[in-house]
């Protein structure tokens, strides 16, 4: 068990930490490319700014997960249980999230095309300003789930549940655009 470490900036490219325990740990600015987190706990860890590029966290789990401004393209989170992570202004272009659990997190601003959310548990997460192009909710539950201003261009809702999901309020997208005039 890993508790209240730092690995801020390291380089832990291709290496094995699959089913350890990280409690309070930062990953910050750190390189993980192409490492095997599989069934790994990353409880209240910080990968703030890391690179986790074809990443492997299949199964993984750990509340508060703080993804923020991360490199997570091409990342395999199917299966994973990270409710409350946050994700905003990362990149998760052609990640697998297919049945993962990441109920009440937050990806504002993030970027996630071509991204499979088959089968996941979104409810109550926040996707203002995302960019969700391309991607799949097929059977995803998003019920509740905040949807303004998102770019969903090509994107699959087939058989999503999106009871009481919140769609633009394009009053608030008038006041978010807003400038002073000259």
């Amino acid at each position: 068990v890993f508790s209240h470490a730092s690995f801020d900036g390291a380089n832990l490219a291709e290496m094995k930490l699959d089913n350890l325990r990280f409690i309070d740990c930062s990953f910050a600015g750190a390189d993980l490319t192409n490492v095997d987190l599989r069934g790994a706990v990353i409880e209240r860890c910080s990968f703030r700014g890391a690179k986790l590029c074809g990443a492997v966290l299949t199964g993984c789990r750990g509340a508060h997960a703080n993804f923020t401004t991360a490199d997570l393209s091409a990342t395999k989170f199917s299966g994973a249980e990270l409710p409350f992570a946050v994700f905003t202004d990362a990149n998760l272009a052609g990640a697998d999230l297919t049945g993962a659990t990441m109920t009440q997190s937050n990806w504002q601003r993030a970027v996630a095309t071509d991204v499979s959310f088959q089968s996941a548990d979104l409810a109550r997460a926040d996707f203002a300003h995302a960019d969700l192009s391309r991607a799949t909710f097929a059977a995803a539950r998003l019920n509740h789930a905040k949807l303004h201003a998102v770019s969903d261009e090509g994107t699959d809702w087939a058989d999503a549940e999106v009871t009481g999901a919140i769609d633009t309020d394009h009053v608030r997208l008038a006041a978010e655009e807003w400038t002073i005039p000259d």
